[in-house]
């Protein structure tokens, strides 16, 4: 029996990708599901920022739709992102272009996430409270690009360390499991509701970008499965 697909995860969406024009009409709310196999959980493109150019394949970034681990579900699935910080800063990403929606309108945004991670809410250092989700959607395609010190950096303003820029930063990768066990568990954490302060104007197609990551200080690796994200759009 899936561990995942009980109370909170049924508690914090509708467990469809789409449900759209929710509340007549004012406000769309676009939810994913990545905890089923299918074309939600495809498509998505990772990238790095706020590391050297050079030094990229240092950090070992994997994004992919995978199986959940085990101890939490034999059929379950999820977005996982992974990778390494390895000069005390660094952002990894997963994006995806999404259309069909309304065409040539500004919305406002508001994001929650849910994200499996084993670090434990007790754990006062390691990767847990150094390392924050950030979220977004942009009418610009988020690509990382060197700068004149060879520094890769992210082309939409996410805020540097812990600050949310003009996108959404969701709180740190801690799950809400108490005590910081040598052996840890994996466990649930289901974000606040976050407005981002950028507006988007979907294209003609009512497309627009979808971002989410990790901006980490701690020198290491962490990995995080999401398993799923609630997008509002509010019509402006």
């Amino acid at each position: 029996m899936s561990r995942l697909s009980a109370a909170p995860l049924a508690a914090l969406l509708c467990l469809t990708t789409a449900c759209l024009n929710v509340g007549e009409g004012i406000r769309d709310v676009l939810t994913f599901d990545f905890t089923v196999p299918g074309a939600i959980g495809d498509g998505w493109v990772g990238g790095v920022a706020d590391v050297p150019a050079a030094q990229v394949d240092q950090v070992g970034l994997i994004t992919e739709h995978r199986p959940l681990p085990p101890e939490i579900s034999a059929t379950e699935f999820a977005l996982f992102l992974s990778g390494s910080t390895v000069n005390g800063e660094g952002f990894i990403f997963q994006k995806k272009y999404i259309s069909g929606f309304r065409p040539v309108q500004t919305f406002a945004i508001r994001i929650q996430a849910q994200v499996l991670t084993n670090l434990h809410a007790g754990c006062t250092t390691g990767p847990g409270p150094l390392t924050v989700l950030k979220a977004g959607v942009s009418d610009v395609e988020p690509v990382a690009v060197a700068d004149g010190q060879g520094i890769l950096r992210l082309n939409l303003d996410k805020g540097a360390g812990t600050a949310s820029g003009e996108f959404a930063q969701l709180g740190d990768i801690r799950s809400t499991l108490t005590g910081c066990p040598a052996q840890p568990s994996y466990g649930v954490k289901t974000t606040l509701i976050v407005s981002q302060s950028a507006r988007v104007d979907t294209d003609g197609n009512g497309g627009f970008w979808l971002f989410f990551g990790t901006q980490s200080s701690f020198a290491g690796e962490h990995h995080i499965y999401i398993p799923s994200l609630r997008v509002t759009f509010i019509p402006e």
